[in-house]
């Protein structure tokens, strides 16, 4: 899907994506969540969540100190990417 931003150029987005996007919100993204989870703990599986707001405070931050810091806790490899890439 293209989406035109605030300074007129236009930007791919994967239809995956919940955010910023007409006629998609919280609850497709929560029914998303809920399925996945459902699917999981029906097999007897464990699911751990958790949650990030980017809007409250990712913007803020200066990124490198963040990654920094995750990589001396020894934050997995994945987890550092998708930050990085978001």
């Amino acid at each position: 899907m293209c989406i035109l931003d605030i300074y007129g150029n236009y930007f791919i987005t994967s239809d995956l994506q919940f955010g910023f996007k007409k006629r998609v919100g919280c609850n497709h993204a929560l029914y998303s969540v809920q399925s996945v989870v459902g699917h999981f703990t029906n097999g007897n599986s464990t699911v751990n969540l958790s949650t990030l707001d980017m809007s409250k405070a990712f913007d803020r931050v200066n990124h490198y100190a963040l990654f920094i810091k995750l990589m001396d806790r020894n934050v997995p490899v994945a987890l550092m990417n998708i930050l990085i890439h978001w």
